[in-house]
C-alpha cells in the first residue's frame, strides 16, 4: 500500500459515511412519502417497505462499481 494514501483514507471514509447518511435521509423521506400516499390504508406499510427495498437495491447496484 502506498503510504501517501494513508493520509487520504480517513477523508475517503468520512466522505463515504456522509454520503450514506444523506442517502439514508433520502430513502427515509421516500418511505414516508409513499406511506402517506396510502392515506392510512392497510397497504401503507407494505407499499412503503417495497419502495424502500427497491431504493436499497438501486443503491447497491450504484455502489458496486465504485466500491469494488
Amino acid at each position: 500500500a502506498d503510504p501517501s494514501m494513508k493520509h487520504h483514507q480517513a477523508e475517503i471514509l468520512d466522505t463515504i459515511r456522509a454520503t450514506h447518511t444523506a442517502w439514508e435521509a433520502y430513502a427515509t423521506a421516500q418511505y414516508e412519502e409513499i406511506y402517506r400516499s396510502y392515506a392510512g390504508g392497510t397497504g401503507a406499510g407494505l407499499g412503503a417497505t417495497l419502495e424502500y427495498i427497491e431504493l436499497q437495491r438501486q443503491r447497491i447496484l450504484n455502489l458496486k462499481p465504485v466500491l469494488k
